[in-house]
């Protein structure tokens, strides 16, 4: 799913592709150097910290869940090492939180001109249909 607003003024400046760090990752990564090319490409990877809601009611605080991300952060950091040396001019962020809302902030920040989604699972009759993810992305 390629997601582009306005309209194209010739050579694109910046794409932002959702990744993860697998092979739907890298066909999406392959998808987005083959059709904007020299443009700067930002990787962005959303994840969640499982059963946050729970770790709440059973009384976890603040800080240890802060500190939770941050571990899970640094282990998703290194997954993404083929990303760096494929593309070794692009950037990688990696947000914590539900993924339509954090990739949908993650442009609004980066104001890219275009935005390249992967599907994530699905069959090849699933991969013909919009994911949520995508349909959020779309109507925001």
């Amino acid at each position: 799913v390629l997601v582009a607003r306005g309209a194209s003024a010739g050579a694109t400046g910046q794409v932002m592709a959702a990744i993860v760090p697998d092979e739907a990752g890298r066909r999406v990564a392959a998808a987005a150097r083959d059709w904007f090319g020299a443009s700067t490409i930002a990787f962005v990877h959303s994840l969640r910290l499982p059963e946050e809601g729970q770790m709440r009611l059973q009384g976890y605080g603040e800080d240890a869940i802060a500190a939770m991300r941050t571990a899970m952060i640094r282990d998703a950091e290194g997954q993404f090492d083929f990303f760096r040396a494929a593309y070794p001019g692009a950037t990688i962020r990696i947000d914590v939180g539900f993924p339509a809302s954090t990739l949908l902030a993650a442009a609004m920040a980066m104001k890219p001109d275009a935005v390249v989604l992967g599907a994530h699972g699905g069959t090849r009759t699933e991969e013909r249909y919009l994911g949520s993810v995508a349909q959020f992305m779309l109507y925001n």
